[in-house]
């Protein structure tokens, strides 16, 4: 449970991101968004300063997800995180992230409808669940072995 200057803090910086994704707004209408990325959010609002990089971008992330959960309307691209400014320049996002899940869940159930796959697991099938081991003589130690 959080303390309740642990809740302010969290508030004020929402509140900082939020005014740093206002202020990289398009200039005029049908400008294309200026995305920010995770870690130059970070770097700005003072997120995990005596961390790494990617302590750094992972902080950021968390922050926009609970923003995101929300209902603040954060998009996001390759090149970064920006607000999206209209509710049909948050549905284009969502539809795009939609495509891509789409695609992404297609592959997946290629793949595992493939021959290749269906011989790997059936590989896998004969050693158990842990996958199969290898005892070393000299100290009885049993180490898993991964596969593929």
């Amino acid at each position: 449970m959080t303390r309740p200057n642990d809740q302010t803090a969290l508030e004020e910086r929402k509140a900082e991101l939020r005014g740093l994704l206002m202020r990289r707004r398009r200039r005029k209408k049908g400008d294309k968004p200026r995305p920010i990325s995770a870690y130059r959010i970070a770097l700005a609002l003072g997120i995990r300063p005596g961390g790494s990089r990617e302590s750094k971008r992972r902080g950021a992330r968390r922050l926009i997800k609970m923003m995101r959960d929300e209902d603040h309307p954060i998009a996001h691209g390759p090149a970064g995180y920006w607000w999206s400014e209209t509710v049909g320049d948050h549905q284009a996002y969502r539809r795009q992230r939609r495509r891509v899940a789409m695609a992404n869940l297609v592959a997946e159930a290629a793949d595992r409808h493939s021959p290749q796959a269906a011989a790997v697991a059936g590989q896998m099938g004969l050693f158990g669940e842990g996958g199969p081991t290898i005892e070393n003589p000299s100290t009885a130690v049993q180490t898993a072995v991964e596969c593929g």
